[in-house]
């Protein structure tokens, strides 16, 4: 099925909708929906769509958008907006049709933003007033109307390259250590059980919270809590967590992340792709490596998603190896867990265990990426004495990191034969 959104009062009779519709339809199931205000209401003096005529249109929208569309195609920044907003993953390209382009994304003050989330734009005219960002990615073509021949080219082409299959996800155990920061505790919760697809089982190992962290905990329905009397660390709750595994895949995931709609599924297509992907990683807002967006800091509620999204329509089915990921949010195969182990406790409290199951995957043989279009958003050091008392602790146990693989090596070297270590090697004649 191939999508089309436009804001157009009346779909039916404009004719770059019926240029863009034709060629569609002679390559498979094409709907026209329109997504601009079906009904108004006056407000000081000026006319605003019902709420509840927005929310209908949003859910009809919704209901669409799970049928798994080939295409998506919009004819207007309006309707990329009212697909970014409507809070569900769509993978299917995105393509913005511009009739002028200059009319389009200045309507707005975020339509030029939401024109860099499609995949791909197509332009009639005005592709010189596009930003030169865009203009890289502009297809474009002369006339009033779009060639029937040009639309079906371009569109097998995108088909050819961008469309996967649908995909039965199995289960995924996503292990969450807790150390009081209640408030985003429940945000992190509240945000897995909102925007993930897939299916997945909760495990919390606790370390010896406040009593009202606990109360909340117990009260919860729909996961599982292990309980420890002190702080035993992150590398040993997350240890406890995997050992009680059910998944075939498991996720390290920080008690002060938000996560965005369908990061699960994306991040579990990513990890897939390749064999010899032992663990992937998202983008976020605050950490440090290459994971890190910078500009995206701070972001809330529907901004949260709205970006999320439109990065993840921006990124889709990119992946970018790494050397290492920082671990407030790692996915892992079962059997890399499996081939490794578990994560080294001689960390304590937390830092640099992460980077250590990274050198071992390695090691073993493991590739690592991050989903280039997963983004979700991240508190930082939530549950540390603030970023003091995490700098302590990342400082500390860097010198543990050196200290336990400059050990592996000397010993590496001393357990060399020094009967073979110093055979002289005959000279060539």
């Amino acid at each position: 099925m191939f999508l089309i959104l436009t804001a157009e009062t009346d779909p039916a009779r404009s004719p770059l909708l019926r240029s863009l519709a034709r060629p569609l339809s002679e390559l498979g199931e094409t709907r026209t929906v329109g997504v601009g205000p079906s009904a108004l209401h006056w407000k000081d003096g000026a006319p605003e769509e019902a709420p509840a005529e927005r929310e209908e249109r949003a859910e009809r929208l919704r209901a669409l958008l799970r049928e798994g569309p080939k295409l998506v195609l919009l004819t207007d920044a309006d309707a990329l907006g009212a697909l970014l907003s409507c809070g569900v993953s769509c993978a299917a390209p995105c393509i913005l049709a511009l009739g002028d382009a200059r009319a389009d994304l200045l309507r707005a003050p975020d339509g030029e933003e939401r024109a860099h989330a499609a995949r791909e734009l197509w332009v009639l005219r005005g592709g010189e007033a596009l930003p030169s960002a865009l203009r890289a990615r502009c297809r474009r073509s002369r006339g009033s109307v779009w060639p029937a021949g040009w639309v079906r080219a371009r569109v097998r082409a995108l088909l050819a390259t961008a469309v996967r299959p649908s995909v039965r996800y199995p289960l995924t155990s996503l292990v969450i250590p807790v150390h009081d920061a209640l408030p985003q505790l429940r945000a992190c919760v509240e945000s897995i059980r909102r925007n993930t697809g897939a299916p997945y089982e909760l495990l919390l190992v606790d370390n010896g919270s406040s009593p009202a962290t606990v109360r909340w905990l117990r009260r919860q329905k729909g996961l599982r809590v292990v309980f420890n009397r002190t702080n035993t660390g992150f590398a040993h709750a997350v240890n406890q967590g995997m050992r009680a595994a059910r998944g075939r895949f498991v996720a390290w995931i920080n008690s002060d992340l938000v996560l965005t709609p369908g990061w699960l599924e994306r991040m579990l297509d990513a990890l897939q792709s390749d064999p010899a992907l032992g663990a992937v990683g998202p983008y976020t807002d605050r950490t440090v490596g290459l994971q890190v967006v910078a500009g995206a800091e701070g972001l809330e509620g529907k901004a949260l998603d709205l970006f999320a999204s439109a990065w993840a329509l921006q990124h889709g089915g990119r992946r970018r190896e790494a050397h290492r990921l920082v671990g407030f949010c790692v996915l892992l195969k079962k059997r890399a867990v499996d081939a490794v182990g578990l994560l080294d406790e001689r960390f304590g409290v937390g830092c640099y265990e992460d980077f250590d199951y990274c050198l071992r995957l390695r090691q073993a043989g493991f590739k690592l990426a991050v989903a280039e279009d997963v983004f979700i958003r991240h508190h930082h050091h939530a549950s540390f004495r603030g970023d003091r008392g995490f700098y302590e602790h990342a400082l500390r146990n860097r010198e543990l990191f050196i200290r336990k693989w400059c050990a592996q090596a000397l010993e590496f070297w001393d357990y060399i034969d020094p009967e073979l270590a110093f055979v002289s090697v005959p000279k060539k004649r």
